[in-house]
């Protein structure tokens, strides 16, 4: 009887050793989380997201409110900016708030972005960024055009925040000949064509995928 008494004793301190250490490694994950945050917004966002879409659905809202709710509250879109940004490009409501909140976190990550920069320079500018996957819409291009315009990544944020509409584009078959034709106009001096690029990006003449002809 003592053994077994012995046992159970044993078996109750175990447990409550790996019930201690489940919630210290839950307490320090969120630690680290919530510092990685101030370097990198959108860092922890994935996670967070989840977290929030579960919850909104709780609440009895629809799966297309509570994927909406989801995008407007990780990126800090007030009511009023996410039915602006609807009214504009009505696809947003079929964007998948976890898609958007990968693309997002990815895309805040390579160009230092703020999270006002985020709101503010991209997605009010250009909503369709949301509906956009990183690694095959954005990533390549943005490669191609830093190394071919010799860009450092600051130069890179910059010109991006003043011209978000390159977001999305296929270098070679848009950025490139845009690139080309201000060359061409500079004597193909590529520090000249570069410096005029980032006092004016509108000599890039660009527009949104998937935009028609002449429209901002």
């Amino acid at each position: 009887r003592i053994d077994i008494f012995l046992g159970k004793v044993t078996m109750i301190i175990i447990d409550f050793f790996v019930s201690i250490v489940i919630v210290l490694s839950l307490v320090i994950s969120e630690i680290q989380c919530f510092s990685a945050q101030y370097a990198h917004p959108f860092r922890c966002s994935y996670r967070t997201n989840s977290m929030q879409l579960t919850a909104s659905s709780n609440d009895g809202d629809t799966d297309d409110d509570a994927n909406m709710k989801a995008i407007r509250d990780f990126i800090g879109m007030t009511d009023a900016e996410l039915n602006r940004i609807i009214s504009r490009v009505p696809e947003v409501r079929s964007y998948d708030a976890t898609d958007s909140k990968i693309c997002i976190s990815f895309l805040a990550e390579r160009l230092s972005l703020t999270n006002l920069e985020i709101k503010k320079k991209l997605v009010l500018r250009l909503p369709q960024v949301l509906g956009y996957d990183y690694k095959n819409d954005i990533k390549p291009s943005l490669d191609l055009l830093q190394k071919r315009m010799d860009l450092d990544d600051e130069e890179l944020s910059a010109l991006i925040l003043k011209c978000p509409q390159i977001i999305g584009l296929e270098y070679e078959q848009n950025l490139e000949p845009k690139i080309q034709a201000v060359l061409e106009e500079v004597g193909l001096d590529l520090d000249i064509a570069k410096s005029e690029i980032l006092r004016k990006p509108s000599l890039l003449q660009l527009t949104p995928r998937g935009a028609a002809k002449g429209s901002a």
